[in-house]
């Protein structure tokens, strides 16, 4: 998973995505799979991946106050590094 995270970055810098942006990506994703080994016990792997699984973390999200924009900014964080794969 860290591997395909790498190569997402560069994807976003090869795509002239600013440095902001492609920090809070890669914050996001971290988060996420941070999420997803605490509650599974193991890490992720972005073919199983489902909408339960994006459900449960923006649920998660939700509970730690996180705002309604930052949730959004994440779930595409992911959505984008997902279909990217």
């Amino acid at each position: 998973m860290y591997d395909l995270i790498s190569k997402f970055e560069v994807y976003l810098r090869e795509k002239d995505a600013s440095s902001f942006t492609v920090r809070a990506y890669l914050s996001d994703l971290k988060k996420f799979i941070k999420w997803y080994r605490d509650t599974a016990d193991e890490l992720p792997k972005a073919d199983i991946i489902g909408p339960l699984d994006i459900a449960e973390f923006k649920r998660h999200l939700q509970n730690q106050n996180q705002k309604p924009a930052t949730i959004n900014r994440a779930l595409r964080s992911l959505k984008f590094f997902l279909n990217g794969q």
